[in-house]
């Protein structure tokens, strides 16, 4: 089993349902007790255990229990002060609970009464109103005899009251004041949470976009933020793969991604080195090119499939077939794998960010490539067309050449916005991980 240790240092209902506004909901009080934020944070660490050990990783427990005074205390002694801010989320007894805590101390919090069913219908229904699903039936892997689902009908809700929905209860009213300041997040979900993408979201009663406030990355549990994790320097260089030649008699009809070709020639020019793509792009070649340069960065322009059922045989990034092997690199497989040399890992595929909702969160593919050793994933949470994909993974790989993860993929939302508004080409993209 691989040892908690190693890892923590890495790492650390239907759509028709109505949700009744959360707002006279939430309150301020309770949640400032601080028996309230310790018992919320012995269920966490208690849930991971229950996550990690569901991955088959021994777990040892933090030596140390978690007050809001002591994640304060360790942000100020990392980061510079008031520069980051940890969103913590907890779901207990019916209750959502958030606090927002900066080096200052718990700059705010609240609490939401709603089921797991009201909350997994306001987060489904964003993903509706998004129209994702047209994207997923034409492009994304699926099983050979089953025909994705297409929502490019109309939405059961419009996209701005879905926006709202979800921005009143995930970053509720007493939250605004402290978010404003706020040039770094880092959200600590709970169940579904860490599938919405935030950088969309509205908290601050206006049209104002919380990534243009805050660059945003999402963490596997309440300790990241205080891991030791080699701070971001400027690859020297990077193993690169776009469009392997799949495997022809795979239970999956995996699509063509022509586009992924180009988008891994485009990124591997910025490294000047040769994509492997075709049948070059193996398992074996893959690992064994990370191996003789230590690449700092890992690119994999390809299909990926996250399975909530079997999140860990059967999630993976699709490699290009070769012999006995189907060229499916399973989360299994990559939690195992040697990658502590890589300090970036970008997951150019699809619904990398997707996987199995447990009680910590998502136990998907990005958890897997934390587990190996890669303090840093960016993942998808749906589908993009390729020709978007290209052209924002160029733009933030050339930016992160020059500036943190964080800071490149907040520069490059922006500016993918101002050119196409449209957000299921900019919003889908997310940092898993260390925030420099």
């Amino acid at each position: 089993m691989v040892s908690y240790v190693r890892a923590l240092a890495l790492v650390a209902s239907a759509l028709a349902l109505r949700v009744t506004p959360v707002a006279a909901q939430q309150a301020q009080d309770g949640c400032r007790d601080p028996e309230r934020f310790a018992a919320a944070a012995a269920l966490h660490k208690q849930e991971l255990k229950d996550l990690l050990e569901s991955r088959g990783i021994e777990y040892l427990p933090p030596p140390e229990s978690m007050s809001a005074e002591r994640v304060a205390a360790l942000l100020a002694e990392r980061y510079q002060t008031d520069s980051l801010g940890v969103l913590f989320y907890s779901y207990d007894g019916g209750r959502l609970s958030v606090w927002l805590i900066t080096q200052r101390g718990l700059s705010a919090c609240a609490d939401s009464a709603l089921s797991r069913a009201e909350l997994a219908a306001v987060t489904d229904q964003l993903r509706a109103a998004l129209r994702v699903g047209a994207l997923q039936a034409t492009r994304a892997p699926h099983l050979r005899g089953v025909e994705l689902a297409d929502d490019s009908g109309r939405a059961p809700v419009p996209l701005d009251s879905a926006v709202r929905r979800v921005s009143d209860l995930l970053l509720p009213s007493p939250l605004r004041r402290a978010l404003r300041r706020l040039p770094a997040l880092m959200v600590v979900p709970a169940l579904g949470i860490g599938t919405v993408p935030f950088a969309m979201l509205r908290p601050f009663g206006d049209s104002t976009l919380l990534i243009e406030r805050s660059s945003i990355a999402v963490a596997a549990s309440l300790y990241d933020p205080f891991q030791k994790v080699p701070p971001w320097r400027a690859p020297a260089n990077a193993v690169v793969v776009g469009n392997p030649a799949y495997a022809t008699h795979s239970r999956y009809i995996l699509p063509p991604l022509p586009g992924a070709q180009v988008e891994a020639t485009r990124v591997a020019a910025l490294f000047g080195t040769p994509p492997l793509t075709g049948r070059a792009a193996t398992h074996d070649s893959v690992l064994s090119l990370l191996a003789r340069q230590h690449a700092g960065v890992l690119y994999l322009a390809t299909h990926g499939v996250a399975d909530s059922e079997h999140p860990l045989d059967s999630s993976f990034i699709a490699l290009a077939a070769h012999g006995h092997d189907d060229g499916r690199w399973t989360a299994k497989q990559i939690q195992g794998s040697p990658l502590s040399d890589v300090d970036l890992a970008v997951l150019s595929a699809c619904q990398t960010g997707l996987g199995r909702v447990h009680d910590a969160g998502i136990i998907g593919l990005a958890r897997a490539f934390q587990l190996a050793g890669v303090p840093r994933v960016v993942m998808s949470l749906w589908s993009v067309d390729d020709a978007a994909t290209a052209d924002f993974m160029e733009e933030f790989m050339r930016l992160a050449q020059h500036d943190s993860p964080n800071n490149a993929l907040q520069e490059t939302i922006l500016r993918v916005r101002r050119r196409q508004p449209d957000p299921r080409v900019w919003a889908a993209f997310v940092l898993f991980g260390a925030v420099d």
